[in-house]
């Protein structure tokens, strides 16, 4: 649903945040298939799941994703 509003709206979005972990689509292959439409887009991660953050993180940075949060987290304005 939110993949398809995108590609509807691409050229009005400028950030997209999302889990890293999801059901039916993880945060990767969402950001790579927003990256189909907009190379512009900042797309930011965040997880909670600490265990496998190092090879996530390995991952991230080979598909140049390099942006990532732990969550929870704090908005500080």
């Amino acid at each position: 649903m939110g993949l398809e509003h995108f590609g509807n709206n691409y050229d009005k979005v400028h950030l997209i945040i999302t889990d890293l972990k999801m059901p039916k689509l993880n945060g990767i292959e969402l950001a790579n298939k927003v990256r189909e439409c907009s190379k512009t887009v900042k797309i930011l991660l965040i997880t909670t799941f600490v265990v496998d953050m190092c090879c996530k993180l390995m991952i991230l940075k080979r598909q140049k994703l390099p942006k990532y949060s732990k969550s929870p987290f704090t908005l500080r304005i």
